[in-house]
């Protein structure tokens, strides 16, 4: 059966950019299994989560499986994607 996968962009990262007045922005996106977001990087670090579901996070030089209720952290500048193993909730923190 042939796979489904649709790559998408970021959501436009420069709407959630955390600044001196707002060192904290958070996001929540639900994602469908086979969903790619594609590489792409910003000046500011990145916390990672999936509430539900499972995620695959290639960043730098590794690729991470993120289960429920685990977290990948990403530093600033460093290129990253996503990719949707399971229908996932996917909660990130963007971080000053």
């Amino acid at each position: 059966m042939p796979s489904r996968r649709s790559s998408i962009p970021p959501l436009d990262p420069q709407s959630y950019a955390p600044t001196r007045d707002r060192p904290v922005r958070a996001k929540l996106r639900t994602l469908a299994a086979h969903t790619r977001v594609v590489p792409h990087s910003h000046p500011w670090a990145q916390v990672a989560m999936s509430s539900n579901g499972v995620i695959r996070m290639t960043a730098g030089h590794g690729t991470y499986l993120v289960p429920p209720s685990r977290a990948l952290w990403i530093p600033p500048g460093m290129e990253h994607a996503v990719t949707v193993v399971e229908d996932a909730e996917i909660r990130t923190l963007y971080l000053h």
